[in-house]
């Protein structure tokens, strides 16, 4: 499947614990899940803050590829 949606939702900042703490991003577009890992909750929210501004602006997301 390819294209785009509007029909996104985003989820929490999970904390990811291991031989080091790590920060996943995750979002669902029309059911299809994403996400994104960082090394700190800093670049996980300021990547976080940019997908919301996107979707508040009506800028459509890819549902072509799952991360």
């Amino acid at each position: 499947m390819s294209g785009t949606s509007f029909d996104v939702r985003f989820w929490k900042i999970e904390a990811r614990k291991g031989k080091g703490t790590t920060y996943r991003v995750r979002w669902i577009v029309s059911g299809r899940p994403f996400g994104e890992s960082f090394l700190t909750m800093a670049l996980a929210e300021s990547f976080r803050a940019k997908l919301i501004t996107a979707a508040h602006n009506g800028e459509g997301f890819e549902i072509g590829r799952a991360s």
